[in-house]
Parts: structure tokens; C-alpha cells; sequence
């Protein structure tokens, strides 16, 4: 797994100007606006043009990239991660984020995307997003209207999966009885009823991923 310290060779610190330039970038839009401008003091490092990386990243500093990012892995800021912006579109195998993440661009992700936490938002600005799942767990999003998943959870909108939530393995879901207790496989085989389906906890979700 490479992380962001792997790639310092290719990382620049942003200065000021390239911050002024960066925040112009961002949509200007009436009704939202991005987290980033109260995110963006300390210390922050640039990739100048699109970034191709051949396995799983973790991001550990708080990185910009200017241009398409592509991970052809899983994408993980989520221990001692760093802040993600990416001034294109985003390409990966699975997203495992609790930090925040800026996409100017599109979300292309083969997988499942998670983001967790209430403290930084999770950002899309460009035309679609697709993957095979998407989880949003005590976490703000900006998402774009054309969304092709084919499982939808969001904490924020109700307890209920929209789409198949059996495009998840069993094992990455919680059977909740009315009480909302959960159900054990073999309660389930027993014929108790299963009044709840949520996603599993996301560090058990991103256990499961990291070891596939």
C-alpha cells in the first residue's frame, strides 16, 4: 500500500498563491458551499497535473491534486488520514473516507464508497457519481443528482437501504430486530424478524475491505 509520505518525490507545499488559486476554482454556487476555505490552514501539498497510482492509497497528508486522480486500489484516508481535493475526477476500486474529500469532478468507483464522520464533508461537484455501493454514515454530503448505484444508504435520510442491499456480502450488514437488537445468523435461520438492515460499523467494513 502506498501512502502520501510514498509519494513526496511528487508532492510540492502549496503556497499562498496556489491556495488563492485553488479556492477560485471551487463552484460558486448560491445555496452551497464547500468546507475546504474553513479546512485549508496549516499545512497542504500539491501534485501538479493528473496522478495515476497501480495499488491501494492511503492519504495521510492533506494533499490537492490538479487533474483526474486514479487509484487502482482502495482509497483510504480514514487512520491518521489527511484531507483530500481533487480538481477532476476521481477513479477508484473502494473509498473508505472519514476526512474531508473535495472532487471538482466525477466519483468513478468500481466498489463501495463509505463515508463516516460528522466532522468534514464529503464532496462531489461534478456531473455523476457511480459505484456499487454507497454508505453515508453520520456524514454531510454533496452529491451530484446523476447517482448510478445500485445500493444507497444515508444515516441522515432514514434507516432504510434505497436499492438492493444485497449487493453487500451478509456479513457487511446489521439484522435488527424491533427493539433494534441485532440479529445473529443464526436468529435469522431461527425465523426472527428482521425489522432493520444497516451497514456494519465502518471500521468493520473497512477490515473486510482491506483484506480483500
Amino acid at each position: 500500500m502506498l501512502n502520501s509520505q510514498s509519494l513526496a518525490a511528487r508532492l510540492v507545499p502549496i503556497s499562498e498563491s496556489d491556495r488563492r488559486s485553488i479556492l477560485g476554482r471551487l463552484p460558486d454556487r448560491e445555496d452551497e458551499r464547500s468546507q475546504l476555505p474553513s479546512s485549508f490552514a496549516g499545512a497542504w501539498y500539491l501534485h501538479r497535473g493528473p496522478l495515476v497510482l497501480q495499488e491501494d492509497y492511503l492519504n495521510t497528508l492533506n494533499v490537492v491534486v490538479d487533474g483526474d486522480f486514479t487509484i487502482r486500489g482502495t482509497l483510504d484516508d480514514s487512520t491518521a488520514g489527511g484531507h483530500l481535493v481533487v480538481l477532476g475526477d476521481l477513479r477508484c476500486r473502494n473509498l473508505l473516507s472519514q476526512r474531508l474529500l473535495v472532487v471538482t469532478g466525477s466519483l468513478f468507483c468500481g466498489g463501495l464508497v463509505y463515508g463516516d464522520d460528522h466532522s468534514f464533508t464529503f464532496e462531489v461537484w461534478g456531473a455523476k457519481l457511480e459505484a456499487r455501493a454507497l454508505i453515508l454514515t453520520d456524514r454531510s454530503a454533496r452529491l451530484p443528482e446523476e447517482r448510478l448505484v445500485e445500493c444507497f444508504y444515508d444515516e441522515d435520510r432514514g434507516a432504510a437501504f434505497e436499492g438492493d442491499p444485497e449487493v453487500l456480502v451478509a456479513s457487511a450488514l446489521c439484522f435488527l430486530d424491533e427493539d433494534g437488537g441485532v440479529l445473529s445468523e443464526e436468529d435469522r435461520r431461527a425465523g426472527a424478524t428482521v425489522a432493520q438492515v444497516r451497514p456494519a460499523p465502518f471500521e468493520e467494513l473497512r477490515s473486510m475491505v482491506r483484506r480483500h
